[in-house]
């Protein structure tokens, strides 16, 4: 009983992050595709109860819009890279920790294996170190990178960091 309640309350108090990349495939990406003309979605999005089963995108052409997530602040929390639709890339924002950040795999490596989707991952990426020293290689320069899901726009001209988000209160 006692196991039963502890996979309940995970599941209850730890799934947000979870939730959070659910409803970024399922609810935000099929309304860009939708308003680029790629899908057709209903006038009305329904909700879908539970067991329902929801419909599912063909999200392959999301590799021509170069899209970002960025990640800050939240970092530790975010579930993985292997959850986000390919197309999408996760690239890291500097936070308040100011230790080595995840780096990209190589890409376009050459199969050498047919059971193996991405040799990339057998490589190691540059820019790793076991002192757990920051690389700003592995992080967004916000003022010329851009991220697509930043919910806000960012104003470079006052010489900001161009690394690090500053949080200030909107004077327009």
């Amino acid at each position: 009983m006692l196991s039963i309640s502890r996979i309940i309350a995970l599941y209850s108090y730890y799934h947000a992050p979870l939730k959070v990349v659910h409803d970024f495939e399922m609810e935000v990406l099929p309304k860009l595709l939708n308003s680029t003309g790629h899908i057709y979605l209903p006038s009305h999005h329904p909700y879908y109860a539970k067991g329902e089963v929801q419909p599912q995108y063909d999200l392959t052409h999301l590799k021509d819009f170069g899209l970002r997530l960025c990640v800050g602040k939240e970092w530790h929390r975010f579930p993985g890279s292997y959850l986000i639709p390919e197309g999408i890339r996760v690239d890291w924002i500097k936070s308040e920790f100011s230790g080595l950040m995840p780096g990209h795999f190589k890409e376009n490596v050459p199969r050498t294996s047919r059971f193996w989707l991405r040799d990339g991952t057998k490589l190691v990426p540059s820019g790793m170190n076991d002192m757990n020293q920051e690389e700003l290689d592995h992080l967004v320069r916000l003022c010329t990178d851009r991220c697509t899901s930043l919910p806000f726009r960012l104003n470079c001209a006052d010489g900001c960091d161009p690394f690090r988000l500053t949080y200030r209160l909107a004077t327009t």
